[in-house]
């Protein structure tokens, strides 16, 4: 019995979620041996990682099959030096942590209505109850806390940020931290995606089924760092049916691409617009622009979402339509869409 065999043995053992060996991510340290006794410090990349009890069934395993009858294993957490350190070696994205899915939902054009939809699948799948969370990344022109309705500030505890939660969803935008709504943030590159970064992981998430990240228009400094840092797992594209708004939300969609993130469907926003007085639908921004892209990408189109009187004033004025007119045809769309994420990632309604 040495520490080469004892090494070598749990270079067996995988952790689920990054897919290394604990071995290669310096999980396993100060190894003690007294002839079939064991002592050895497991150190987890976050605290109470919720895959804790597997790795430790594992590696308790492997040490019984190389003979120690005693095993004492100490479990501990790496410090944020030593796990940014880890990701640098490695090559890694952030820690998904007790977070099931995060998508990402963006379009290359603005005014697409990115926020609105962000806000309503997010408080459609909370009413649907499952655990839900909206991180603003439009770190210049955050515009969450005005479709949510919120204007107060988030506390903190234990040094993390806790989110403030609205209609069953947790909400984070750098919006919460500035002191005038109207003042603008000037910030260049780095800042930006250092903020995201925070906005991800000094946030006391807890446990998520879904963490929805609201983008800006176009494919610079924080769809690299969406796309290229956070363990995403799929986006949604947004876009209008006009031919220069297509276009612009496939260079987004291409831009996903190229970083290995799966485009998980478009979704088609001001498809038509309802005439309250009539009940007529017209054609305002044209015809066609979801669907052509869905082809082009080959990926499905999720939904069309209308243009509606009350989509508009509830956004401008925090209440989501699917809260206060859940039999809007608006509503009812984002209900399909919602259900047909859960489908397309293999998620059951409880």
């Amino acid at each position: 019995m040495n520490k080469e065999i004892v090494l070598e043995k749990l270079n067996e053992v995988l952790d689920p979620e990054l897919n290394k060996s604990v071995v290669e991510l310096n999980m396993v340290r100060n190894i003690e041996i007294l002839d079939k006794k064991i002592s050895v410090d497991i150190y987890y990349t976050i605290p109470d990682c919720p895959l804790k009890d597997k790795i430790r069934k594992e590696i308790e395993n492997k040490l019984k099959e190389i003979g120690f009858e005693e095993i004492n294993i100490n479990y501990k957490t790496m410090s944020k030096n030593e796990l940014e350190d880890l990701k640098i070696k490695l090559n890694l994205k952030k820690i998904k942590g007790k977070i099931k899915n995060i998508i990402a939902i963006a379009s290359g054009k603005g005014g697409v209505g990115k926020s609105t939809v962000t806000t309503n699948i997010a408080v459609s799948l909370s009413k649907l109850k499952f655990k839900v969370g909206v991180l603003d990344a439009d770190i210049n022109g955050p515009n969450i806390p005005l479709m949510f309705g919120i204007d107060e500030k988030p506390s903190v505890l234990n040094g993390k940020i806790l989110p403030i939660e609205k209609y069953g969803v947790k909400v984070i935008s750098i919006g919460f931290f500035i002191e005038n709504e109207n003042s603008p943030v000037l910030w260049r590159g780095p800042l930006i995606s250092k903020a995201i970064e925070e906005l991800y992981e000094d946030v006391l998430w807890d446990e998520l089924d879904f963490l929805f990240i609201d983008l800006p228009p176009g494919t610079g400094d924080e769809t690299l760092t969406v796309g290229g840092s956070l363990p995403i797992d799929g986006v949604l594209i947004v876009t209008t049916p006009q031919e220069v708004s297509k276009l612009d939300a496939t260079r987004s969609a291409i831009a996903f691409q190229k970083m290995n993130v799966k485009i998980l469907g478009v979704i088609e926003n001001m498809s038509y617009f309802v005439c309250p007085e009539s009940n007529k639908n017209y054609e305002i921004f044209g015809s066609g622009g979801g669907e052509n892209m869905s082809k082009i990408l080959n990926v499905p189109l999720l939904g069309k979402i209308p243009i509606e009187i009350e989509l508009r004033k509830g956004s401008d004025n925090g209440f989501p339509i699917v809260i206060f007119n859940p039999e809007s045809i608006s509503s009812k769309e984002f209900f399909k869409i919602s259900k047909k994420i859960l489908e397309i990632l293999n998620v059951s309604i409880s």
